[in-house]
């Protein structure tokens, strides 16, 4: 049922890089898995983050478009249908105290495909809502927590309990009007190890004593939001509090060390996608950055992947593909890359092999401004030593 795209953009975009003896190769084709021109249910509906997949009690996968919270579904990756219902509302709740305005569906974990425990990337709007934005510039009004819901019912729906004790992350500071787009953004896929189940999230901007850059954080309870403990640099120690609620000093206690901003990078968003790959033996993190080439003499924006024994330290991030991203000019970007395994033999798609598929958005600008036109796209990729 895939739709081939008339352009081979990405094979020429693509090609061989190494990550140590490890390349990685696109080795077909970009195919069409959610065409919003003829699939959308309403404007809003479609990819808008990185998309996620599991295996419910029906032995059927269930892929998220996380634009609206909705899914497509089907017997395996190759035959999905779209389904319009929403399994998450936003609550667009004008209280930053509340945690509860537009929600995205994030990373996702089930043990029996009925029970599904979800991160939210939560964002806070004071934009749209009176007295809460002074700045000239209205994204200067969005604030950024990480908060928690569940589906009893195999994903037909979410619910949290009453906010804000569904708060997972948030900055130990109060929301300021104004002061930048703040907080912790973009839960990565939950992965488990050793009896703790991981997540990547991301601070995409310095502030205050948080540093920029990839934050790992990890729980034993995924049925409690307050459970999980982001990495400080010696261990698992920082505790993520609500500063409406709690006492937030010492500040330093409670935000993340970003991990390997040597290789990672300190900007960027490359935890758009985390899993185990068999075939290498390691950890595989994924997303968009923008690195400078030396034998090309100029930066180079697109898709880079990196490797890691413990989560902890990784390789240098290397290119996957060379995309537009968000700059004015460029044609119709991309974001969001995913690497999902249609033989993957867990539940929740989060062991890889050699040969996967490379899932991302693209999306359409018109005179340098995005419209409301996102496609889900997949390349298949594999792994070579």
């Amino acid at each position: 049922m895939w739709a081939l795209l008339a352009t081979a953009a990405l094979l020429l975009g693509g090609g061989t890089q190494s990550a140590g003896a490890v390349s990685l190769n696109i080795t077909g084709p970009e195919q069409v898995v959610f065409d919003w021109d003829t699939m959308h249910c309403f404007p809003s509906d479609g990819p808008d983050g990185a998309t996620r997949a599991f295996r419910d009690s029906l032995g059927r996968v269930q892929l998220t478009l996380n634009g609206a919270n909705t899914r497509m579904i089907g017997p395996d990756l190759d035959n999905l249908t779209h389904d319009c219902t929403v399994v998450l509302q936003s609550r667009y709740d004008p209280l930053p105290s509340n945690y509860d305005d537009w929600l995205f569906l994030g990373g996702a974990y089930t043990h029996d495909g009925q029970e599904v425990f979800r991160l939210i990337h939560t964002e806070y709007h004071g934009r749209e809502h009176e007295g809460f934005c002074m700045g000239q510039f209205v994204v200067s009004c969005d604030f950024n927590t990480i908060t928690f819901a569940r589906s009893t019912d195999g994903g037909a729906s979410y619910t949290h309990v009453p906010a804000p004790a569904h708060l997972v992350a948030a900055l130990p500071y109060r929301y300021v009007p104004s002061e930048g787009r703040v907080g912790y953004f973009a839960p990565s896929n939950i992965v488990e190890k050793d009896g703790f189940y991981y997540s990547m999230v991301l601070a995409a901007l310095s502030y205050k004593e948080q540093e920029s850059g990839v934050c790992l954080m990890r729980t034993r309870d995924l049925a409690d939001p307050r459970s999980w403990r982001a990495w400080d640099g010696t261990g698992f120690n920082a505790r993520f509090i609500d500063p409406y609620r709690e006492s937030p000093e010492p500040y330093n206690r409670h935000v993340c060390e970003p991990i390997d901003r040597e290789h990672l990078g300190a900007s960027g968003a490359p935890n758009r996608s985390l899993t185990y790959n068999t075939y290498l033996g390691k950890y595989v993190t994924m997303g968009t950055s923008v690195r400078y080439d030396v034998a090309q003499g100029r930066d180079v924006r697109g898709f880079y992947f990196s490797l890691s024994d413990d989560l902890i330290h990784w390789t240098e991030l290397q290119l996957i593909m060379e995309t537009p991203l968000y700059m004015c000019g460029d044609p119709d970007p991309a974001a969001y890359p995913v690497l999902l395994d249609p033989d993957a033999p867990d539940r929740n798609l989060t062991i890889t092999d050699r040969q996967n598929y490379l899932f991302f958005m693209r999306h359409r600008y018109s005179m340098c401004q995005p419209t409301g036109h996102r496609d889900l796209v997949r390349v298949p990729i594999e792994f070579t030593p």
